[in-house]
C-alpha cells in the first residue's frame, strides 16, 4: 500500500545472508524462484527476508502473499518441523518484533489405481 523498492535476501545451512534480488518495485507482483540458485549439492535455503527499509505507519500487503517451498527429498513419513515468521524494525529508535509459528507434518500416500491408465505418445 505504499510505493517503495525492496530487496530479497536469503540464508543457506552453510553461508550467512546474500542479497537475491534487488530494486523490486511494491507495486508489481513478483514471482521470485529461489530454484535459480547454484548452491552446493548438500545445500539448502534456511531462511529468506524482505527488506523495505523505512515505511509509513500502517504498512502493509495489498494482494495476499503466496510462498511455495520444496521440503528434503530425505524426510521421513511423519517428519515435524516448525516453520517461523518474524516482522521486525524500529521504531523512534525502538527495536520491535512480532513473530508467529506453524507446524508442519510430511505426509507420504501411496496412490493406488483401479485400472489400467491409458497410455500417451509414440
Amino acid at each position: 500500500n505504499e510505493k517503495l523498492e525492496y530487496s530479497v535476501w536469503y540464508k543457506t545451512n552453510k553461508e550467512d545472508f546474500k542479497l537475491f534480488v534487488d530494486n523490486l518495485n511494491t507495486e508489481i507482483v513478483y514471482e521470485l524462484d529461489f530454484n535459480k540458485l547454484e548452491l552446493q549439492e548438500d545445500e539448502y535455503i534456511t531462511e529468506f527476508e524482505f527488506r523495505f527499509g523505512t515505511v509509513k505507519a500502517d504498512f502493509r500487503e495489498v494482494e495476499q502473499p503466496r510462498l511455495y517451498c520444496d521440503m528434503l527429498d530425505n524426510l521421513p513419513n511423519g517428519f515435524i518441523f516448525v516453520n517461523h515468521t518474524k516482522v521486525s524494525g524500529n521504531y523512534k529508535d525502538i527495536y520491535v518484533e512480532d513473530k508467529d509459528d506453524w507446524t508442519t507434518i510430511t505426509y507420504y500416500k501411496e496412490i493406488e489405481t483401479t485400472q489400467k491408465l491409458p497410455r500417451t505418445g509414440c
